[in-house]
């Protein structure tokens, strides 16, 4: 039986976790949007590549954004792929990928004693929360929605810092629970 226990939407596409694990997507893919290694539609759900996922570490969570998308491994690991021209998917650079990338965890300041529990992607950026309750974004600046306090876009996952008064010394956020994000913010 095909059991799903997670689903996301992005433009013209959708991905779904299995209670297993397994992550499925289906729909446009003119970027590699699907995270299936190729830029053909997708008329029926088709299964991630093993080789793309750590077998051994099943998908707990994903998120879909305007052309990309990401996902949590029970370990802690998250992966991007799809448009990365605004550097949505956190490798460092704005190349699209059409399978699934790590976001390299050593460019989070907490490593290596913490992992992400939950991601969600806007049109055009990404944000994660990890175990320790930090909040990470990168992607597309515009309208300060990355909240680093910048407009330039961002290639990295950048930790999301708050101050209780203008000017005065940025702090974490705190006790975040969990993060969301929606085409511009």
């Amino acid at each position: 039986a095909f059991v799903t226990k997670d689903g996301a939407c992005g433009t013209g596409f959708t991905f779904v976790v299995t209670e297993d694990g397994e992550a499925w997507s289906t729909g446009l893919n003119n970027v590699g949007q699907l995270g299936l290694g190729h830029v053909e539609d997708v008329l029926e759900l088709q299964k991630f590549k093993c080789e793309w996922l750590v077998c051994n570490d099943p998908v707990v969570m994903l998120a879909a954004g305007g052309q990309h998308g990401a996902f949590v491994t029970k370990d802690g690991l998250v992966k991007a792929w799809g448009l990365g021209t605004s550097g949505q998917l956190g490798g460092g650079d704005e190349r699209s990928h059409a399978n699934p990338h790590a976001v390299p965890m050593h460019r989070f300041d907490e490593a290596p004693s913490f992992h992400v529990v939950m991601v969600a992607c806007g049109s055009t950026h990404t944000i994660v929360l990890t175990n320790k309750h930090n909040v990470y974004s990168f992607g597309e600046a515009t309208f300060g929605k990355l909240g680093y306090g910048g407009l330039d876009n961002m290639c990295v996952p950048t930790q999301v810092l708050c101050s209780a008064v203008h000017g005065s010394p940025a702090t974490p956020l705190g006790n975040i629970l969990m993060v969301s994000a929606g085409g511009h913010h």
